[in-house]
């Protein structure tokens, strides 16, 4: 890229990529005619207007970087072009014949209609999304090795000196020219509010861009905490130049019939304390969608999506297993939690109910929607309603007045009044717990949420229950 100097690196074809690239080359050139004539002048357009967000292709920059294996991403914003160079693995070419499965990455690239193979666990991999590029560019350049070459006509590759630019060895440049002088300042406020774009990515471990000679930056720094039977927890620390949100990542392996062995996370977002922070995120199919299950934690699964990339494929028995796998991971996540502390405090206590969609049964119980929490996945919720009330019914998940988490079998929703009233010694004393194993829980429950814990089994300790304690203790003595 401009700052750097290193010579061009020139790495020779070998005769049979030669022969490859020719072939490819005629065999495009033919689709291209194909699709230049009237019958067929629509497909490229919807290809390119299927985003509703123009700037999308950065994303797809992003995604097939990541699936190069690159550890990092470097961008320089010019006033009439954008270069992006990645260190991942260099472009590759096949036969383009049906039987070639995978294809290579020369092949996908100029593909009228690709289609990646199910089997292949590759999020971007040249497909149709990486033609939203040519809403700013109409003949994208790509510099590497062993091929440096321009694609005219979305399809049609063609071979290209490697002279304007210099990049280092085993890099990979591409080089998009600008069709118009306003796309610079739509490119610049992407970059700028780019939300999360590496957090769930494999291999990228930095992105930095340069734009008016100001240099920024998106980093990823990963510390593994434990491993608990087959989740692992991982502390993340994201930044964007100077800001900087820590996480607490959770992972874990699940398989898929036919698609092989795939990670899902739940990343809990924290507080600069380091509390948990409790705002309703989209959910993630690497890059941040339009969907919203109503957890506070940024759920990432390789999803099918709709063509846009911004909403789950509806009627998926993938997507359905997949939302069953994260409501699983979200329920284990919860418990999980209750073995940590921030700063010698305990991260689940009342924010329980902001964490469980507590009150999914009851807004649905006469077929009304659920429309709280930002949702937009409503049939999806249900899912993690079931797994949250199976963790609470069996797990030591609530938080008690000693600071103890029990299950909820062994604390009492209470008021503050009685919660004052009673020290535990006199707690036991009216229970007769000779076992000391209940105890108050450390929170006020408001009114829909007590229905809900007494639906799950935790008693309600009020006046009248005090009451008949007291005098059971009269007769006892």
């Amino acid at each position: 890229m401009k700052a750097r100097r290193e010579p061009t690196i020139i790495i020779t074809m070998t005769d049979n990529e030669k022969e490859l690239f020719e072939a490819l080359r005629d065999k495009r050139l033919w689709q291209a005619n194909m699709i230049e004539g009237w019958s067929m002048k629509g497909v490229k357009k919807l290809q390119t207007d299927k985003y509703s967000e123009e700037v999308h292709f950065i994303y797809e920059l992003l995604q097939n970087a990541d699936d190069a294996e690159a550890s990092y991403v470097k961008i320089e914003l010019r006033d009439d072009r954008l270069l992006f160079v990645h260190n991942g693995h260099p472009f590759t070419i096949t036969d383009d014949g049906d039987e070639v499965s995978p294809h290579g990455d020369l092949n996908q690239i100029t593909a009228p209609a690709p289609l990646n193979s199910s089997k292949e666990n590759k999020i971007g991999k040249f497909g149709i999304g990486f033609r939203s590029v040519y809403i700013y560019c109409e003949e994208p350049e790509i510099y590497g090795d062993p091929f440096s070459f321009k694609i005219k006509g979305q399809m049609f590759p063609e071979l290209i000196e490697n002279k304007e630019y210099c990049r280092a060895e085993g890099e990979t440049l591409f080089v998009f020219r600008f069709r118009d002088k306003k796309n610079y300042e739509e490119i610049e406020a992407k970059l700028k509010t780019l939300e999360s774009p590496i957090l769930f990515l494999n291999h990228l471990e930095s992105i930095t861009w340069i734009a008016d000679g100001i240099s920024h930056s998106y980093t990823k720094r990963c510390e593994s905490i434990k491993r608990s039977g087959n989740i692992s927890l991982d502390y993340v620390t994201e930044t964007n130049d100077a800001a900087a949100v820590n996480y607490y990542m959770f992972s874990k392996t699940i398989h898929l019939d036919d698609k092989g062995d795939h990670m899902i996370y739940a990343a809990f977002p924290l507080k600069k304390e380091g509390a948990l922070a409790m705002d309703y995120q989209r959910v993630y199919c690497f890059f941040k969608t339009m969907a919203c299950f109503g957890m506070v934690a940024k759920l990432q699964a390789p999803f099918l999506l709709t063509e846009s990339r911004e909403q789950l494929l509806p009627n998926s028995p993938d997507n359905e297993k997949l939302v069953a796998e994260l409501a699983a991971l979200m329920s284990e996540s919860l418990f999980l939690l209750t073995t940590l502390e921030s700063s010698k405090k305990k991260l689940i206590d009342g924010n329980l109910f902001k964490i469980i969609p507590y009150d999914y049964r009851e807004e649905t119980r006469w077929g009304q929607g659920y429309t709280k929490r930002g949702v937009t996945q409503e049939k999806y919720i249900s899912y993690f309603y079931r797994a949250f009330v199976d963790l609470l019914k069996t797990k030591a998940v609530f938080l008690s007045r000693d600071g103890i988490y029990r299950d909820c079998s062994h604390v009492f929703i209470t008021d503050n009044r009685i919660r004052k009233l009673l020290n535990k010694q006199q707690l036991d004393s009216l229970l007769n717990d000779k076992e000391h194993s209940c105890e108050f829980l450390a929170y006020s429950v408001e009114y829909d949420k007590k229905y809900f814990l007494e639906e799950i089994g935790v008693k309600t300790f009020g006046s009248k229950e005090l009451a008949n304690k007291i005098t059971s203790l009269k007769f006892r003595i």
